[in-house]
């Protein structure tokens, strides 16, 4: 990359003095971050929630097919993902391959992706503003640059960002190729021989389609993006041949991507996503219109000044570039999520995090067109100097407050405590994971039977399809799985498995070892002639206070 500030002349000291300084503290604010994040993952060891654990094991599962060079456990590892698909699960894969499979393996994959993500929004960012045709003054040759360096600023200082990027989720995995796909898009811009166009068309279907891969409703947003950045290339009414020829290539390869997912995976579970999420709010209220734009302004961005700004720039780089593919496919992608986002009454604050980067490329451009206008206008370098120094100056004053609370955020978005995972390891290293297992007790969404199930499996080596561990009592699991159809392997009880009282299921001789964990500052949710049952068996328990670990040794 050539680096504008590398030969300065007198004409714009003032600008390069100003753009190496912004340069500087956002690179060491950037860098810094990375450490953070980085650290946090290593040394937490606080255990899934449910959310990360569905995510872990389907990376277990693809993992353990690999290095058992077991294709068929391979194929079945990808396609049983029907819920949330597979793209992400490679990746924590690859992680536990170099790394081994661990809490800290499953995780440290999004801080990479984020470090990928802010980069390559950077590099993007440079690449469009860099072919300004418009240039007409010395000073133009910073301001890419500068732009480039706002985007970063934007991402690192977004307290949803930063904090998603800790955690084994499908967020940073769907961000990163969204930049990707945009990156590809203006590479395409650069070509001009059609053959070579076509296969950069083709490639950034594959990538659509590795976006849909990793989530649905990620899809919704990106298939319509490329192809109306693709139509809207011309006029309306003038399509030329080549616009339908590349439209035609792209509609043949989402039809043959989905046309293949839908065959090989589980169809129904697949149509689950898109019908069985729970609603919060009405479709036609005002809280759900407003749902999204206050989440930008509160959890996007370090303070509403800041979200304002950003989406004014946006707003401003999205109409003088709009002749660019990359502005084209990321504009229409955020129009698509805003309306299907408007839609559904599914309402989270990750739900926007994937076309996020596209909105802080655009405000990058958006803010190079605005110091171009500014410095033709006022032809006073010093003015341009000073709103470059004002806007920095006001991203470093919304920052201090959220950069000083980062590291409670970052363990806060665990959920969970420290102490769970010791909790879990006690109880799994006192049965023999060979036999089956049942599970009693405290069951909470930070403490649950997937989580437990992951680990077992790390213990033992084994599939959790090959592990017999369940939560009891049964009917609570197995309405939960009739409502989502996610993860068939969350419980390996018999569905015909007779509705019996606890010590009855015991009696059975099923079950050889039973863990129960209590809260002794709550009351047992046991029965009292449950628990009294239980003193027969030999047992192992361990206080974690308030919470105890009892494990019973069942089999006779």
């Amino acid at each position: 990359m050539n680096l504008p500030f590398t030969h300065a002349n007198r004409k714009t000291a003032q600008i390069h003095a100003a753009v190496v300084f912004v340069s500087v503290i956002t690179v060491i604010a950037s860098l810094t971050l990375l450490i953070v994040l980085a650290h946090t993952v290593a040394t937490t060891t606080i255990p899934f929630d449910s959310d990360e654990a569905e995510h872990a094991v389907d990376g277990w599962q693809v993992y353990h097919s690999l290095i058992r060079l077991n294709l068929g456990d391979l194929f079945q590892a990808i396609t049983s993902q029907s819920f949330y698909p597979f793209i992400n699960s490679l990746f924590v894969a690859i992680a536990y391959l170099l790394a081994g499979a661990s809490v800290v393996s499953s995780r440290i994959p999004s801080v990479l992706l984020f470090a990928l993500t802010v980069f390559g929004l950077g590099w993007l960012t440079w690449r469009i503003a860099q072919r300004q045709e418009d240039a007409v003054n010395p000073a133009d040759q910073w301001f890419p640059w500068t732009g480039a360096i706002f985007a970063i600023a934007l991402a690192i200082t977004s307290p949803i960002f930063v904090t998603n990027a800790v955690l084994c989720m499908l967020e940073m995995t769907g961000a990163m190729l969204a930049v990707l796909l945009i990156l590809i898009g203006d590479q395409i811009d650069q070509i001009r021989h059609q053959r070579s166009r076509l296969i950069g068309i083709a490639i950034a279907a594959f990538v659509v389609m590795a976006i849909v891969l990793t989530k649905y409703s990620f899809g919704l947003f990106y298939i319509p993006g490329l192809l109306a950045a693709l139509v809207t290339a011309t006029k309306p009414g003038k399509l030329g041949r080549q616009v339908w020829l590349e439209t035609t290539v792209v509609l043949g390869i989402y039809a043959a991507v989905l046309l293949l997912w839908i065959l090989v995976t589980d169809r129904a579970t697949m149509w689950m996503f898109f019908t069985n999420h729970p609603s919060y709010v009405d479709v036609w209220s005002v809280e759900n219109f407003l749902y999204y734009p206050i989440v930008w302004l509160n959890e996007y961005s370090t303070k509403k000044p800041v979200g304002l700004l950003s989406l004014t720039f946006a707003v401003i780089g999205a109409v003088r570039y709009w002749k660019h593919l990359p502005m084209r496919v990321a504009v229409w992608s955020v129009l698509a999520a805003t309306v299907v986002l408007g839609i559904s009454t599914t309402n989270s604050q990750r739900h926007i995090l994937v076309i996020a980067p596209a909105i802080w490329m655009l405000a990058g451009l958006g803010l190079v067109k605005v110091l171009q206008w500014l410095g033709r206008r006022t032809q006073t370098r010093p003015f341009v100097v000073g709103t470059i120094g004002l806007i920095w100056a006001l991203l470093i004053v919304c920052a201090i407050e959220p950069a000083s609370q980062l590291h409670a955020r970052l363990i806060k978005v665990f959920e969970g405590l420290p102490v769970y995972a010791e909790m879990q390891e006690f109880g799994l290293q006192g049965v023999d994971l060979n036999q089956p297992v049942l599970l009693l007790g405290f069951n909470t969404d930070q403490y649950n039977l997937l989580a437990i199930r992951w680990r077992a499996a790390v213990l033992s080596g084994k599939r959790l399809e090959d592990l017999n561990i369940d939560q009891f009592p049964f009917e609570q699991r197995e309405i939960y799985l009739r409502r989502t159809g996610r993860k068939p392997q969350k419980v390996s009880v018999d569905p015909s498995f007779p509705r019996q009282p606890l010590d009855a299921i015991l009696d059975s001789g099923y079950y050889a070892y039973m863990i129960e964990t209590r809260n002794l500052q709550e009351q047992s949710s046991i029965l009292h002639s449950e628990q009294h049952s239980l003193v027969n068996y030999p047992t192992v328990a361990q206080q974690f206070y308030p919470w105890l670990v009892t494990v019973y040794k069942i089999e006779n």
